[in-house]
């Protein structure tokens, strides 16, 4: 069997896992990251300045080393500046890496780079107006009652 020069064995599998189209196992780990990420977010992080902050992807780069953490803001009355979210981001970021290399094995835990997904808070807001719309009747229907109990 004659080899290309420069190659050594394995290097085409490892080329094809970490090329442009992420392989099963750069998949999972993303899944996994996110998993990690968005749990530790809604049980863990206690900084009021990210409470408002909602994880809606993460994505790994070719050599595993950086993650790209997708996020998106949930607006409402009590919503911090993006200057004050940044600096919240900025202080959980060492526990949150701390937290993920205790929860998932890896030789070497990726660097956490957040990246605000303007798209998905489209979605987030879209998704509160029809919620409001679907409980709209019930609530008439409650300030009814309540009219009809003290009128």
């Amino acid at each position: 069997m004659k080899r290309r020069p420069g190659r050594h064995r394995g290097q085409d599998s490892a080329a094809a896992l970490l090329g442009d189209e992420p392989g099963g196992r750069v998949v999972r780990l993303e899944h996994l990251l996110f998993e990690e990420v968005d749990r530790l977010f809604r049980l863990e992080v206690v900084d009021r300045r990210v409470q408002c902050v909602a994880i809606v992807g993460v994505q790994l780069s070719p050599d595993l080393r950086n993650a790209k953490v997708r996020y998106a803001v949930r607006t409402g009355p009590s919503t911090p500046p993006q200057r004050d979210i940044d600096q919240g981001l900025e202080r959980i970021r060492p526990f949150l890496r701390a937290r993920v290399a205790e929860a998932i094995s890896l030789k070497r835990v990726p660097q956490l780079h957040f990246h605000r997904d303007r798209l998905a808070e489209a979605s987030l807001r879209a998704e509160q107006v029809l919620q409001q719309e679907r409980t709209a009747p019930l609530r008439a229907r409650l300030e009814q009652e309540q009219e009809d109990r003290s009128g």
